[in-house]
């Protein structure tokens, strides 16, 4: 809880001026990491809106692979999005896939959010309370979900498309 808390404060002091919204950067399943099979491309998305005062915002997950506990990283937004490439080519941490694996959030990192379990196995939330507090209005970061992925001969990269969240 205590992590919680800390994430969240640092989450919300890192925010900069700028509408409520929550766009995707990317595309769910296809610009992000992980495996076309059997598993499939994590996918994250805003629940709520995100605006001044609501202390249920959240970022849910869907991870098709069995995961560690996922983490969401908060931070700034890159201009262009940055191409990783794996040891199966683009995107290929978990074998090949058709996916291209962006990275869109950086170079600086604000906070990273452990994600709860809540429909396992695949089912995340990640939760963001948003305090009433108006100098909020109009802040900006960007997220993106990182976990780990268990394959039989191991674990590999698993990571999800991006969010643009914006203040109301």
């Amino acid at each position: 809880m205590r992590t919680l808390a800390f994430a969240s404060v640092i989450f919300l002091a890192a925010l900069t001026q700028a509408s409520a919204q929550c766009t995707l950067f990317g595309s769910p399943g296809g610009s992000g990491c992980g495996s076309s099979t059997p598993w499939g491309i994590p996918t994250i998305r805003c629940s709520g809106a995100p605006t001044v005062g609501n202390q249920t915002y959240a970022i849910e997950a869907n991870i098709p692979c069995q995961a560690a506990t996922p983490m969401l990283m908060l931070g700034g937004c890159l201009a262009t999005p940055y191409r990783i490439t794996g040891p199966f080519g683009a995107g290929g941490f978990c074998g090949p896939t058709e996916a291209s694996c962006l990275l869109f959030v950086g170079p600086s990192i604000y906070a990273g959010v452990p994600g709860v379990s809540t429909a396992p196995p695949s089912g995340f939330r990640f939760a963001l309370p948003i305090p009433a507090d108006p100098a909020l209005r109009g802040g900006v970061v960007c997220a993106q979900m990182f976990t780990l992925c268990a394959t039989t001969g191991g674990a590999c990269i698993g990571a999800s498309h991006g969010l643009f969240v914006q203040v109301q």
